[in-house]
């Protein structure tokens, strides 16, 4: 169904509480370019969980050149993506894949209401799904009145339940294709990444791992959403740090107390009379 957002664009979606979420995520929110992450004029980024392109769209808005690689595995959700990016189809390359650190096939579970939830890695969704829920009832009337104003009135647990029915009834499973990130750098011989952006829901450590040693120094900003589910927070953490970066880890409101964060990454600028390797070292010239 195609929605009207508040700042008056239009774009296609599941339904409108998905699309008013997401868009409040970005748009509001501005989750993706915080804690000094920019893009400027001829930018290029990869989207890894593009879903149905709201952060697309807002890219269009904040910079008019740029090249997008955009990556969504789930066939329903890439014919989205496909409606929403129409408008600047000439800078975008969409691909009906998810990427992880080999190529094959997985297994993935899709909710046709949520469809920002979709994994290949299914543990974390019982959690998550009631943090989600019960966020968006106490956000109400301003996401509620989309169900109609008396549904909005209902008691918070009674609303958290009966979104979490409307979400995620429906459950579905779908094969779908992998890459790595390496494979399509190399593919279509990118010289720099200016924005790593990855929302996998569970499986942001395995796209990491498809990043080959010699391509790490062509990333220049990542930013990632991480389930931090035996340790993995510190990991990446630990990862990026070592490929060059500087790199901070946030949670939104909706997440704290529950393992979810947002890390943002820098690559260090390199030192006067010194020179940037493989892998983000840096080496004295």
């Amino acid at each position: 169904m195609k929605v009207r957002l508040p700042n008056g664009l239009s774009i296609y979606a599941p339904n409108r509480i998905d699309a008013r979420f997401l868009y409040h995520e970005i748009f509001v929110q501005n989750c993706y370019l915080r804690r000094g992450i920019e893009l400027g004029e001829g930018a290029t980024v990869f989207d890894v969980g593009a879903n149905i392109g709201m952060f697309d769209v807002f890219l269009a808005q904040v910079v008019r050149d740029f090249t997008l690689y955009a990556f969504e595995p789930i066939p329903e959700t890439f014919d989205l993506l496909r409606l929403n990016t129409n408008r600047f189809a000439d800078k975008a390359k969409l691909f009906n894949m998810g990427l992880s650190d080999h190529a094959g096939e997985a297994t993935f579970t899709r909710y046709p209401r949520a469809s920002a939830l979709a994994t290949c890695s299914p543990g974390h969704i019982p959690k998550l799904r009631a943090a989600r829920n019960d966020f968006v009832a106490r956000r109400r009337p301003q996401q509620a009145g989309d169900i109609g104003r008396r549904v909005g009135e209902w008691p918070r647990s009674v609303l958290a339940k009966m979104l979490d029915f409307y979400f995620f009834s429906g459950e579905e499973t779908v094969q779908c294709q992998l890459q790595t990130i390496s494979h399509i750098i190399n593919l279509h011989s990118v010289e720099s990444i200016d924005l790593l952006k990855i929302d996998v829901e569970n499986s942001e450590w395995e796209v990491l791992e498809g990043v080959s040693e010699a391509d790490w120094g062509k990333i220049k900003q990542v930013v990632l959403e991480v389930h931090d589910i035996d340790g993995r927070l510190q990991r990446i953490l630990k990862r990026l740090d070592q490929h060059g970066f500087e790199v901070v880890a946030d949670q939104e409101e909706w997440s704290s107390g529950f393992g979810i964060f947002n890390v943002y990454a820098r690559q260090r600028a390199a030192p006067v009379g010194s020179c940037r390797t493989q892998g983000g070292r840096r080496d004295a010239e």
